[in-house]
C-alpha cells in the first residue's frame, strides 16, 4: 500500500488509516452526541409524518362511510317511491340494506329526514354530510 509523503514524512491521514486497522475504530463523545442528535431529529420527523398520515386516513374513512351511507339512502328512496328512510328502515327487515351505521372513535353517522349527518369530537352537534368540512373534525380523535 502506497502512502502520500510530504517532505519525507507520512501525512497524518495516512498514519491514521494505517493505525485504525490495528487499534480499532474509536468514536469520541462529540461524535456520539452528534449521531444521537441526528437520530432524534429523524425520529421526530417520522413520528410527525406518521401522525399526519393517521389523521388523513381517519378523514378519508369518514368520507368513504358518508359516501356509502348516502348511496344506501338513495337506493332505499328509489326502491320505495321516494320515501325517506329511518335508521330502522335501513338496518332491519328480512334483508337489511346495512347491518349498522358506520362509526368509529373519530366519527359517528346518523340519518335525519333522509340527510346523512356526521358527528365528530370537534363538532358540538351533528353536521350535514354534504358540508365540505363535515369529516374534518374526525382527525382530532385521540
Amino acid at each position: 500500500m502506497s502512502t502520500l509523503e510530504i517532505s519525507g514524512r507520512h501525512s497524518a491521514v495516512a498514519r491514521r488509516r494505517r493505525g485504525a486497522g490495528r487499534r480499532g475504530v474509536t468514536v469520541g463523545l462529540t461524535e456520539l452526541i452528534v449521531i444521537f442528535a441526528v437520530l432524534a431529529i429523524v425520529a421526530g420527523v417520522m413520528l410527525h409524518s406518521g401522525t399526519a398520515a393517521a389523521n388523513s386516513a381517519t378523514v378519508v374513512a369518514c368520507r368513504e362511510s358518508v359516501s356509502n351511507l348516502e348511496t344506501v339512502v338513495q337506493v332505499y328512496e328509489s326502491q320505495h317511491d321516494g320515501a325517506v328512510p329511518t335508521v330502522g328502515d335501513l338496518t332491519s327487515g328480512a334483508s337489511p340494506y346495512i347491518t349498522s351505521l358506520p362509526a368509529s372513535a373519530a366519527f359517528s353517522l346518523s340519518i335525519s329526514g333522509g340527510t346523512v349527518l356526521v358527528t365528530t369530537p370537534a363538532s358540538v352537534k351533528p353536521v350535514a354530510a354534504s358540508e365540505i368540512s363535515a369529516c374534518a373534525g374526525a382527525n382530532t380523535a385521540t
